[in-house]
């Protein structure tokens, strides 16, 4: 019996904007920008119409070349190093970010970029388990456990990167979330299991919830488990439902803020803050959060230093074409003590 499962990397409203989606402010070329034009990362030069609001994020200053590349694309990764570099998947490559001092997010690139391998899923063999597909190519997240930054890749495996390039470290695949939990490497795929690397890796089943599906993260002492609008954490093997229906509209990422968790929401493009019992500190919608609304966020990620990185995308049209350049967004811890 063939079992076929066909797995899709993109969020459901990722294609499109959240149904509330304010308009654009007004854009033109670097040609038509008058003298009072505010020059913004990337190809294009915003005009306001009227002054930027204040907010509590800030869009931090990129050195070297844009972030562009796709709206469509949703697992981009983003993640922090001890060491404070920031890393950003680009297309096939992991660019490295140091943060320069100052009140002001100013990011410049530290070393080369980080080329990742070419799209080369495993081998895979009818009657040894599913058969994993997908449309499109590689769509790379990143994690830290410990010192070491890793990436991976639904078909393509696992890497780790921090040294200057992607050296192989495991030959599991067919999962799309891993989580640094104490010493262990938690993978969800069919239930919790643990990823036990070596010569040849091998997958552990931990016995908490076998039916679990989504996308797993690991916050101080807990698991979570994000699929949808519902995120679950586990207390042992205890499963404890954190958020109500009307509280969160999709989960796409979270990470540890304040003394508690930040849930980013992408369809209502807000965070959600909640305590270290789990229980609902308080929303931060996009109005307090950006000064100028983004087509889409992606990765919500936490420095050893409190602060919070958003990765987010701003859309925009030049010659019919559209065009879709990352940004990241510094929140101060300050934002999230209660």
């Amino acid at each position: 019996m063939l079992i076929v499962s066909a797995c899709s990397k993109t969020a459901p409203s990722e294609n499109k904007p959240p149904a509330d989606d304010k308009p654009a402010e007004p854009k033109a070329t670097a040609v038509d920008a008058g003298p009072g034009a505010i020059r913004a990362p990337g190809p294009t030069t915003v005009v306001p119409t009227k002054p930027a609001r204040p907010s509590l994020a800030n869009r931090c200053v990129l050195g070297g070349d844009p972030l562009a590349g796709s709206c469509s694309a949703y697992n981009e990764g983003i993640a922090v190093g001890r060491d404070g570099l920031l890393y950003v998947v680009a297309g096939k490559q992991v660019r490295r970010y140091q943060r320069l001092e100052g009140a002001d997010c100013r990011l410049e690139p530290s070393g080369e970029p980080i080329e990742m391998p070419a799209d080369n899923p495993r081998p895979q063999e009818v009657g040894k388990g599913p058969i994993y597909m997908r449309s499109g190519g590689s769509e790379w997240r990143m994690l830290r456990a410990g010192d070491a930054i890793y990436a991976h890749d639904f078909l393509g495996g696992l890497f780790r990167i921090d040294r200057g390039k992607p050296e192989p470290v495991c030959d599991v695949f067919g999962y799309s979330m891993l989580a640094a939990f104490g010493k262990k490497l938690v993978i969800a795929r069919q239930g919790f299991e643990e990823l036990k690397l070596g010569k040849k890796c091998k997958e552990h089943k931990l016995g908490i919830d076998d039916k679990a599906r989504g996308d797993v993260y690991a916050i101080r002492d807990h698991l979570y488990l994000a699929n949808g609008k519902r995120l679950t954490r586990y207390d042992g093997k205890t499963p404890v439902e954190l958020l109500e229906d009307k509280q969160v509209c999709y989960v796409s990422s979270l990470a540890a803020c304040g003394d508690g968790l930040c849930v980013l929401d992408q369809n209502c493009v807000q965070i959600i803050q909640l305590g270290p019992d789990g229980k609902l500190l308080r929303k931060i919608d996009d109005d307090q959060l950006f000064a100028t609304r983004p087509y889409g966020m992606n990765h919500i990620v936490a420095a050893d230093n409190g602060n919070v990185y958003i990765r987010a995308k701003h859309r925009d049209s030049t010659n019919n074409k559209e065009i879709c350049e990352t940004a990241i967004y510094e929140l101060p811890a300050a934002v999230f003590a209660h």
